[in-house]
């Protein structure tokens, strides 16, 4: 007989493989389980939620992992909901922490393209200021990506690999990597000009 039960889209299959969602201590999540190599963490849930439902993540940070932590204070306008309280976790030796500020949604943790794992893939990085300045100039799309981006290993991704959640895995020429959506050009609306980001303080950002 066909199996003809569909599990929820944010916990699919029996145990939780990376950035499902996870139990952390309710009964009505207690079925929700990581991955042997994963553990369920709180991140961006709502304050009145944090020992509910987290998120499986591995143990010790890895390329593409969330590096700042806070809960969600909600209201009834979406628009303001806000991460209270936030913290940030120091990537593994040799990563950088891509801030939430410019734009990596709860912070995302970035090596070196030489860097020696499964999840490592090279893609490219967009030097904020200077990308958004030549863009803004209607400088040729590939100028633009030839003089102002940088290499960096971002996480790898594919169908049996997604990224976490406000991640979109994007093509690169190395294959999958974790991406936040709205740095996918195709899909930009906004025009790209230079003051729809802030000015970064430290790490580049992900193309």
């Amino acid at each position: 007989m066909p199996v003809e039960t569909i599990p929820f889209a944010e916990h699919a299959g029996p145990e939780g493989g990376y950035g499902a969602a996870c139990g952390l201590g309710d009964t009505s999540f207690a079925g929700w389980t990581c991955a042997k190599d994963l553990e369920c963490r709180p991140y961006d849930v709502p304050e009145r939620d944090v020992r509910v439902v987290g998120v499986c993540l591995p143990r010790r940070a890895e390329v593409g992992d969330p590096c700042e932590f806070g809960p969600l204070d909600v209201g009834r306008d979406p628009a303001r909901d806000r991460v209270t309280s936030q913290t940030v976790h120091a990537c593994a030796v040799g990563q950088v922490c891509n801030r939430n500020a410019v734009g990596f949604p709860g912070g995302s943790c970035t090596a070196a393209c030489s860097a020696t794992s499964a999840h490592v893939r090279c893609g490219a990085i967009a030097v904020l200021e200077p990308f958004n300045a030549c863009l803004a100039r209607n400088e040729p799309f590939a100028t633009c990506l030839k003089t102002h981006t940088r290499p960096s290993g971002l996480r790898a991704c594919s169908l049996e690999a997604p990224c976490r959640d406000d991640y979109a895995c994007g093509q690169a020429p190395t294959g999958g990597v974790c991406v936040p959506p709205y740095f996918l050009f195709q899909l930009r609306v906004d025009g790209h000009e230079p003051g729809n980001f802030p000015t970064p303080t430290s790490a580049p950002v992900h193309l």
